[in-house]
């Protein structure tokens, strides 16, 4: 049974992660970003999106272990 529970968070200036660095990713990334979330973004690889991210310094990238 799949079950959504909805949830609203006031996301500004907060630290969020986001495991993975593929194209869902870069969804997520882009709607946290818009909430004013600093963004860290933990992945072996990231999209050519992200990568541009993390170089201007918008999100954080740790290599996953």
């Amino acid at each position: 049974m799949n079950f959504s529970f909805p949830v609203f968070l006031d996301l500004e200036g907060k630290r969020v992660l986001v495991a993975g660095g593929g194209f869902m990713a870069e969804e997520k990334v882009a709607k946290l970003l818009e909430a004013g979330a600093r963004v860290v973004v933990q992945a072996t690889e990231l999209t050519p999106a992200l990568q541009d991210l993390a170089r201007r310094r918008v999100i954080e990238h740790r290599p996953a272990a």
